[in-house]
């Protein structure tokens, strides 16, 4: 038995070919769960997310450690402005304007550490890591640095 695909709307005139030839019509979607499960993933912008990032000076290395609730390029663009009207508003933009240091792009300053939605599970792995960079002293000093936590320095190790 031979198979007849009707592509787009079936209308009146294949629905009395089918039945004047005694033919029974079994449809077919091509938007089924297979067809979800098994498509190629698409690529995603990784600066459209909220996260707990690291920015580091490009002159000296110093990393600055922060979390956005906004996506991640709107938040390199917060410090962008900053130095453009030398508002200063945050650890990292004062450290680039006291020592003249470079800004440089997205790309080679700024770091996704790791994806996380706003909430207290975000402010503790943003804890972590200043914690990380402090232990390095590789962290720009602010009102954040996190003073010895034994759970940190566990994972650390």
């Amino acid at each position: 038995m031979g198979h007849l695909h009707i592509h787009g709307q079936r209308n009146y005139t294949h629905h009395q070919t089918v039945q004047t030839h005694q033919h029974k019509i079994a449809c077919c979607t091509n938007n089924n769960l297979l067809h979800h499960l098994t498509q190629s993933p698409h690529i995603q912008d990784i600066y459209t997310h909220s996260c707990v990032y690291k920015r580091t000076c490009p002159d000296c290395g110093k990393a600055y450690t922060g979390q956005t609730g906004r996506d991640f390029r709107t938040k390199f663009n917060k410090h962008k402005t900053s130095i453009c009207h030398n508002t200063q508003t945050s650890k990292y933009t004062q450290h680039l304007t006291m020592h003249r240091h470079a800004f440089g792009n997205i790309q080679d300053t700024m770091q996704m550490l790791q994806l996380q939605t706003k909430g207290m599970h975000l402010n503790t792995i943003e804890h972590f890591y200043i914690y990380k960079e402090a232990l390095l002293n590789k962290h720009l000093s602010d009102d954040h640095t996190i003073p010895n936590n034994k759970i940190f320095e566990t994972i650390l190790k």
